[in-house]
């Protein structure tokens, strides 16, 4: 439940998808099949997807590493927000994007960069009143060496989920997730669930037709 009144909607945050940045994550590849699949299942459920890009000296506005991953297409209709830092409700309008626009007090954390944008932004929201949840398999990091030690980036990826697990501050609202128990549509069947139960209910009538006496219309 979103500690904003009143805005019980949810909206999927993908963080830094670009070509520049899973260019240094040697499991981005795997984590993009990943982030394809929930980002498939929030549209099936109505829930909005927002693009965050990263903009920096490496990351020029236009040219091919800032371009979002070509596995992940960003619809029409869907916002796109570029940031400057880490925290992409820093210095940007994503926190009208999400709560007013978008009319959601939940967001859902996927993408690039676990110790940077995702982390950061997932902190973000959290400061800025929003619930959200971390899916733990949807994100990857690059290896990291700093203060002498060095952690591969499946460690790194690891310690962000743990700490999103252990997210048990007073009036917060963080949750970790992996992406085969996501859940977009509490109040109701999404898409996906509708087809397979029309498929279900014609398979069953197709049953009872075959099953009739011979010479019945």
């Amino acid at each position: 439940m979103s500690p904003i009144p009143d805005l019980e909607a949810s909206a999927l945050l993908v963080v830094d998808a670009q070509a520049g940045v899973a260019a240094g994550m040697p499991r981005a590849d795997g984590v993009i099949a990943v982030i394809a699949g929930v980002v498939d299942r929030a549209r099936l459920a109505g829930v909005p997807v927002v693009w965050l890009r990263r903009t920096d000296a490496d990351l020029r506005v236009g040219e091919p590493g800032w371009q979002v991953v070509d596995a992940l297409a960003p619809e029409p209709a869907e916002q796109l927000v570029d940031h400057a830092w880490d925290d992409a409700f820093a210095d940007t309008d994503l926190a009208h994007v999400v709560s007013v626009v978008l009319e959601a007090g939940h967001c859902w954390i996927v993408g690039l960069g676990s110790d940077a944008g995702v982390l950061r932004t997932y902190l973000g929201a959290q400061h800025r009143g929003l619930a959200v949840t971390l899916v733990e398999d949807a994100h990857c990091a690059a290896d990291v060496e700093f203060d002498g030690c060095r952690f591969s980036a499946r460690q790194v990826a690891a310690f962000v989920n743990r700490l999103a697990w252990r997210d048990v501050s007073p009036g917060v609202t963080g949750d970790l997730v992996s992406s085969a128990t996501i859940e977009f549509a509490d109040d109701g069947l999404d898409d996906t669930e509708l087809i397979a139960r029309a498929e279900e209910e014609t398979a069953a009538i197709e049953q009872a037709l075959d099953d009739r006496p011979d010479g019945q219309s």
